[in-house]
């Protein structure tokens, strides 16, 4: 059996030679887009925890403007706490 790891959760499907080079990761002439854009979801899936209560319920207390019916959004803009060039620098 092989097994074929999917870094992009197969959202570019299982070819990585389709996009990547023999030798490097790198993509040819890929910039990423602005965050402006706010389409982060059409190639990153939010990470498992992001869909815990607890996540959610401290997302909301630190965040008293958030209404519980509004989270399913919120959570959907990624660039609301995160910047592209560091995805674990958050902006808190």
């Amino acid at each position: 059996m092989t097994v074929i790891w999917t870094p992009h959760e197969k959202l570019f499907g299982e070819e990585c030679r389709a996009c990547h080079d023999i030798g490097s990761w790198k993509i040819s002439g890929f910039h990423h887009p602005p965050e402006e854009k706010e389409n982060c979801s059409k190639c990153h899936r939010s990470p498992n925890t992001h869909a815990y209560a607890e996540f959610r319920s401290m997302i909301i207390a630190t965040h008293p403007t958030i209404q519980r019916l509004e989270i399913d959004v919120y959570l959907q803009k990624c660039n609301l706490c995160h910047v592209i060039h560091d995805w674990h620098h958050l902006r808190m």
